[in-house]
This record gives C-alpha cells, structure tokens and sequence, in this order.
C-alpha cells in the first residue's frame, strides 16, 4: 500500500523514536547489568592495560591513576566489608527496573507521555548530582564530566524529540482506520493512537 506524504512522515517519526529510545534502554540495561561484578570488570581493565602489578602511585597517566584507585578501593572495601557491594546491586539492579519503565512509551508514546516527562526531569536532575556529589566523594571532574554527557544525550535524543511532545504526537499520531502499521510492530497502529491518557 502506497503512503501519502503526510503519513510517510508520521511513520518515519515514530520509527525515529522508537530506535532511539530503543538505545537509551539498552544504555540502561548495559548499565545495570555492568555493575553487578564491578569489581572483576576494573581487574580486567587493569589487566589489559598492564596495570596489575602497579599502585596508583606508580601511574603514568591520570587515566590509569584513576583506574588503579577505584580498583584499590573496591579490593578494600569488598575484602572488609563484602556487605557494602550489596548497595552497588541495588543501584544496578535500580537500572534496570528503570529501563522496564520505558517499555511503555516504546509501544505506546502518546499514552505513557509521563514516562518520558519524568525521565526528562531525572537526566536533569542529573546535573546537580554530578556537581555536587561527586566533588564531595572526590570523583575527578573529567569523569562526572563523561557522566553528565552520556545523560544530556539520553536527555535530548530520545526524549526530547518533537514527537513525544503531547501536541506534536497528536499531530503525527496514526489513525486505526488509515490502515498504515506501526513500524516494528507490523500490525495494528493502535500502538501510536490518538487516544489521550
């Protein structure tokens, strides 16, 4: 079936959302599932950079410092006091509770707009965190710096684009009776119906 211009349109914005948004919850799930064994991941990285042998002290660039610091610090705490890992689970398993959320703007954007309005005001909020609480736990600012950017993309691709806006999404939103499916559903395009929340 051929497509008008205008629906042509309306289903490349959705495809475009839907992939981005796609990306930001892999991120999360990436994220999630990356700080359960912490500490074997800064072994490994110290591994292949030639690090393991070394102190921080004995780094030859800041990168490496830094690495050789946190992988110090996690051998400490984890050998003392085993039960603090137990905060990292939480945190990871935070991550991916977070990413079942955005499952529902995935399928359907306009109904769930509150899903993507609140994570708009988390990657905010971000900003502050960062700033303020990594200075006080001593965390080098080129790496707050790494994590307010990966943040402010997951902010401005998927979630601020002019499709999740609740008059925009009105006005690409599919008809049921256009007859046009959703992109990667492949059925009905109830998916994107114009039915407010």
């Amino acid at each position: 079936m051929t497509l008008s211009g205008s629906e042509a349109e309306r289903v490349a914005i959705l495809r475009r959302f839907r992939c981005m948004l796609a990306l930001f919850i892999l991120g999360l799930v990436l994220s999630g599932i990356t700080s359960f064994p912490l500490q074997r991941e800064l072994e490994a990285l110290a591994s292949v950079r030639g690090l393991e042998r070394m102190t921080p002290a004995d780094a030859g660039n800041a990168f490496d410092h830094w690495i050789l610091t946190v992988r110090d610090g996690l051998r400490e705490t984890y050998a003392r006091h085993p039960w603090l890992a137990y905060g990292m689970d939480w945190l990871a398993f935070a991550h991916l509770v977070i990413a079942l959320f955005f499952i529902g703007p995935l399928v359907n954007p306009v109904r769930n707009i509150w899903i993507l309005q609140a994570g708009i005001i988390a990657c905010v909020l971000i900003v502050p965190l960062a700033l303020i609480c990594g200075a006080i736990r001593q965390v080098p600012l080129g790496w707050r710096s790494d994590r307010l950017l990966v943040w402010h993309l997951g902010c401005h691709t998927p979630l601020l684009l002019p499709s999740i806006d609740p008059s925009s999404c009105k006005a690409a939103q599919l008809s049921d009776r256009s007859g046009v499916a959703c992109p990667a559903v492949g059925s009905s395009p109830a998916c994107f119906e114009g039915k407010t929340p």
